[in-house]
């Protein structure tokens, strides 16, 4: 199975680090456990941190999921136009960066 790190935030939200040490997003995990797609461990380096494995079933329904994710974006990018879907993704991955800069200024005023 393959593992990812997590931390809670102060909303007791779980966050995935991408490989960059950056946020990758959120993770509701109670639902995929509750439907046995993927399994909780506390991280003993850190017990404030859990680790995420997903099940032999979480890939399953992965792999099957798949082809009709990868139609439904081409689709997308496809009525979207040349370039606005990368501008798009572009624009969305900067949005939590300038959300954590707005918070700073607002605690700094």
């Amino acid at each position: 199975m393959d593992t990812i790190a997590l931390y809670r935030t102060h909303q007791h939200q779980w966050i995935r680090e991408d490989r960059k040490g950056g946020q990758a997003g959120r993770l509701p995990l109670k639902p995929l456990e509750r439907r046995s797609l993927v399994v909780v461990h506390v991280d003993e380096a850190d017990r404030r941190n859990r680790l995420v494995q997903i099940t032999g079933e979480g890939v399953a329904l992965l792999k099957a999921a798949l082809p009709s994710w990868r139609e439904t974006h081409a689709r997308l990018d496809s009525a979207l136009g040349e370039g606005v879907p990368d501008r798009m993704r572009t624009d969305l991955r900067a949005m939590p960066l300038a959300a954590a800069t707005l918070a700073g200024a607002a605690d700094t005023e």
